[in-house]
């Protein structure tokens, strides 16, 4: 695993921080934490929906990822309107694509020029970083819906950003390694998401390398 942090050092950080540690602590267990869950593979046979109840104001999206996608389509997780199952319809899918992360919402493709399904792939994202697939990475995505700024971040630096416009009309039907495209089950990541958490705030930057940190030590907090 590349992590640059060596143990020992990660420890001392955590020991100069425990009011940050109690307060992180404090909104994990609190339902501030909507929805947990530990380890989530074989997403071809594991096909599971939940529906989540978000915070109207934004959210924060939170896991370890291990990704063997190479060049096909992986969805990390996909949300969509109960009533509704088309990637294309979808409030928001995030998936890795060209072994980079990659946002689909309300009928835009992100990855494509002018935003079209059909179009070749846009110069600002194939300019985007290419993941190493014998690394884990934590990867979160924050979402505000007063700016409409969709951010995420790999190993607590921002990666991408985009304006997108998420219409909350109560429960979303969250879907996560896979997503729906006309009625067939597909597009299923190769691989395997740990320690997946969704927030019902924004996190700071601290906030998410303080997680990150927790989760990469210990199984922290699911235990």
């Amino acid at each position: 695993m590349k992590k640059a942090y060596v143990l020992t050092v990660i420890i001392m950080f955590l020991g100069c921080l425990p009011q940050k540690r109690n307060n992180l602590k404090v909104f994990v267990d609190t339902n501030e934490a909507i929805f947990k869950k530990e380890l989530a593979e074989n997403f071809s046979k594991d096909k599971n929906s939940n529906l989540v109840d978000f915070n109207k104001t934004g959210f924060t999206v939170a896991f370890w990822m291990h990704s063997r996608n190479y060049s096909e389509n992986g969805v990390l997780f996909s949300l969509n309107l109960s009533n509704t199952d088309e990637l294309r319809e979808s409030l928001l899918t995030i998936m890795v694509s060209k072994q980079r992360l990659s946002v689909l919402a309300r009928r835009k493709d992100f990855r494509k020029k002018n935003y079209y399904f059909k179009n070749d792939f846009s110069k600002r994202f194939l300019e985007l970083p290419t993941l190493d697939l014998n690394e884990k990475y934590f990867v979160s995505c924050t979402y505000s819906s007063i700016t409409k700024v969709l951010t995420i971040y790999t190993d607590g630096e921002k990666y991408l950003e985009e304006k997108i416009n998420i219409d909350f009309k109560g429960d979303m039907t969250l879907r996560i390694g896979y997503t729906v495209d006309n009625l067939v089950n597909k597009y299923f990541l190769k691989g395997e998401l740990r320690q997946f958490y969704i927030f019902s705030k924004i996190l700071e930057k601290e906030d998410i390398i303080l997680l990150m940190n927790l989760t990469l030590i210990q199984n922290y907090p699911l235990n």
